[in-house]
């Protein structure tokens, strides 16, 4: 579990990616916003970030977070979710945040949701 009264960066998702490489279950609860927000820029546009990969992640929580983590989770241009993982979300927040499900950066990381 990740629990913080500040912000968590692209760059601490990175490095628990780093130093956890096999954590099969991601619990973060924090309503600070991110301060450093490069999320729906065009891939080209976003080279500086790395794309987060947790191979082995089969349970992610993100009940108890404001609507920067979950884009940060949800945009293919921050996050590479694994197939059939078990997403806890608040649905408002995903619905505005994919579009209704019609965004197109959002789409590969809905696509591998086993549950949401």
């Amino acid at each position: 579990s990740l629990f913080d009264e500040r912000h968590f960066e692209h760059e601490f998702f990175l490095q628990i990616q780093k130093s956890f490489p096999l954590v099969e279950q991601l619990i973060v609860v924090n309503q600070q916003r991110q301060i450093n927000k490069k999320i729906g820029k065009a891939n080209d546009e976003n080279g500086d970030l790395s794309i987060i990969h947790y191979p082995y992640l089969k349970h992610l929580n993100l009940l108890n977070t404001c609507i920067d983590y979950h884009k940060q989770f949800l945009f293919d241009t921050k996050m590479c979710l694994t197939f059939h993982v078990r997403v806890y979300m608040n649905y408002e927040i995903v619905r505005k945040v994919t579009r209704n499900f019609r965004r197109n950066s959002t789409r590969s990381n809905c696509a591998k949701m086993n549950h949401a």
